[in-house]
Parts: C-alpha cells; sequence; structure tokens
C-alpha cells in the first residue's frame, strides 16, 4: 500500500519515473504551467504560473491553495511571512557539485525565497513550521532543510526522495 509519503521516486529513480530531461521533447511532453492563486515575484518579476513537471502539477496546486489558505488569503501576511518570494523550479543542469543532474532538471524541484535561505548556511528562514515546509511536507515533498552539512538548504523543495 503506497503512502503520500512514498508517492515520489528516490532520486536515483527519477529518470524512470519522470523521463529523460535530456531527450528532445522533454519540455513540451512533460512540463506544464501551473496558475498561482496569489502573485509571487522573482526580483522585480511577477510571477503568476509555476513551471513544473505534469506529475507533480496536481500536489503543487494543493501546496499552493493550502498555503493561501493559511494566511487567510491576507497578502500583506503572506509579504511579511516572506512566503511570496520565488526563485525557481525547471532548469535543465547538474546538482551543485555533481555530474549527475538536479531535481531541478527533471521538473520536480522548486526553490523559495533564496535570499534568506541560502544553501548551506544554518538558521535559514524557514523553519520547520514555515506554511511553505508544512505543506510541501504534507504532500510528500523532500524539504533540503532537513539535510545536514553541506547538503543543508532551506530554500529547496522537492518531489523526489533521498535514498
Amino acid at each position: 500500500m503506497s503512502t503520500i509519503t512514498d508517492r515520489w521516486p528516490l532520486q536515483s529513480a527519477c529518470r524512470v519515473f519522470y523521463g529523460d530531461p535530456s531527450a528532445s521533447g522533454f519540455e513540451a511532453r512533460n512540463l506544464v504551467l501551473v496558475p498561482l492563486p496569489f502573485t509571487m515575484h522573482m526580483d522585480d518579476l511577477k510571477i503568476t504560473r509555476m513551471r513544473i513537471h505534469k506529475k507533480c502539477a496536481a500536489s503543487l496546486k494543493i501546496v499552493l491553495d493550502a498555503v493561501h489558505a493559511s494566511y487567510s488569503g491576507d497578502m500583506a501576511k503572506m509579504a511579511a511571512d516572506k512566503a511570496l518570494e520565488y526563485s525557481g523550479s525547471y532548469n535543465f543542469r547538474p546538482m551543485r557539485g555533481s555530474a549527475r543532474l538536479s531535481m531541478h532538471a527533471y521538473g520536480c524541484a522548486i526553490d523559495m525565497a533564496a535570499s534568506i535561505n541560502p544553501m548551506g548556511k544554518p538558521n535559514g528562514y524557514f523553519g520547520g513550521d514555515h506554511p511553505w515546509v508544512v505543506a510541501f511536507e504534507k504532500e510528500g515533498w523532500t524539504w533540503g532543510g532537513r539535510w545536514k552539512g553541506r547538503s543543508y538548504d532551506p530554500m529547496h523543495f522537492q518531489a523526489a526522495r533521498i535514498g
């Protein structure tokens, strides 16, 4: 019997589950735009949709709606709690310091508020009770803020398990 925590593949099985990101036509066949229930920003750019793998789209929509609901739709509270800073999703690239593809290359990872949640630096802004963390983890996504050492990455959420 499957549980929410094992809905997503192990990182080592992402190519089988999500497809080969280096294959011709991967983006057109697999990536979709998920509309946001609120406007986010990336620097001065307004973000109204997130590009993600189609297998993650319904789950992401649940996360977005849950985060919005946790603030009762109050955009000022969301802004004050750093919940509106989007830092990217799909990006065909290797993992930092590795030749293996990043989870971003599969379209199954999202970064939030990178300016205050830097990779490898302890004490990022997001804690385990932040609405983004709560909503993503409820959907079975892995949060990089639970990783240790240099891998610690509190901006990062992925629909893939470590192991």
